[in-house]
């Protein structure tokens, strides 16, 4: 993934013991994970970060033009969404995370910048209103 020069990058790995909740997944924007060998399907915590930091060193760096959406506008899209689809019967209202939290994920990968992020929120307000009225 590209990113630009003045960007900020935080890596957030697991406990070795049981790495992170669900809760502290659905905070990150993105996810990796480090593929191993079947045959030994787990690394501890040091061989884990000594693996992706050499990964991530190798990849080049690609200076880009975009202004990636902030993550304030990124928790607003999500909490209308995610209200919107619970309105909607979309999301079961007694675990709605069961789906979204897949959703998020998708949002994630989709790595949006400012427009983008504007023009969903936009979307959603749109239909919320077209619902109330």
């Amino acid at each position: 993934m590209p990113m630009a020069d003045d960007a900020v990058l935080a890596l957030v790995f697991g406990r070795e013991d049981r790495g992170l909740t669900r809760e502290e997944v659905v905070q990150c924007r993105r996810t990796a994970a480090v593929p191993t060998n079947p045959d030994f399907p787990t690394m501890n915590l040091a061989m884990a970060v000594g693996v992706f930091c050499f990964a991530l060193s190798n990849i080049s760096k690609t200076a880009i033009e975009r202004s990636r959406a902030g993550q304030n506008m990124i928790e607003r899209l999500h909490e209308h969404a995610e209200a919107l689809l619970l309105e909607v019967g979309f999301l079961h209202a007694n675990n709605p995370d069961r789906i979204y939290d897949d959703l998020r994920a998708i949002a994630g990968r989709a790595d949006l910048d400012a427009r983008e992020a504007t023009i969903l929120l936009g979307i959603i307000h749109q239909i919320e209103w077209k619902l109330r009225q």
